[in-house]
């Protein structure tokens, strides 16, 4: 299903008309996996003295990821009126 999710589409444009409630938890559940994983590993590739592309961008990154798809979720649950949306 992952797969098929439009919430984990990356192209610049969001396909809104495809997503449906079902594919939100997924989405989320599968960011929140894949941003652990590469928190942890920008975590174990630090040196003493971290620079900003390698930590502070790094970790950016995996925020806007995260966020892109929080956005797109709060968009679709102020116009979509069922209690599954909610």
């Amino acid at each position: 299903m992952l797969d098929t999710n439009p919430l984990l589409n990356t192209s610049v444009l969001p396909p809104f008309s495809m997503i449906r409630a079902e594919h939100l938890v997924p989405a989320v559940e599968h960011i929140i996996a894949k941003s652990q994983t590469t928190v942890a590993g920008i975590i174990a590739s630090q040196t003493s003295f971290p620079t900003w592309d390698d930590l502070v961008l790094a970790m950016d990154e995996v925020k806007a990821q995260l966020e892109e798809t929080i956005q797109m979720i709060d968009v679709l649950s102020t116009v979509h009126t069922h209690k599954a949306w909610a």
